[in-house]
C-alpha cells in the first residue's frame, strides 16, 4: 500500500495538467470564434478594419 502512495503526486501533477490544457484549448476556441464573428461583423458593415487602405488615391 504504501507504494502506491508514493505515486499519488504524480498523478495529481498529470491531472492537473491535463485540466490545465483542456481549459486553455477551450478558452483558445472561444477567442478564435470571438475574433472570426467581430471579422465577419466588420466586413458586413463595409469598413476596412485594416490598417492598408484599398483605395487607389496616389497611384
Amino acid at each position: 500500500m504504501e507504494s502506491l502512495w508514493q505515486f499519488l503526486p504524480l498523478a495529481l501533477l498529470i491531472a492537473a495538467a491535463i485540466a490545465a490544457l483542456l481549459v486553455l484549448f477551450r478558452f483558445e476556441r472561444r477567442v478564435r470564434l470571438a475574433i472570426e464573428d467581430r471579422a465577419r461583423r466588420t466586413i458586413r458593415r463595409g469598413s476596412d478594419a485594416s490598417p492598408v487602405s484599398n483605395s487607389s488615391e496616389g497611384w
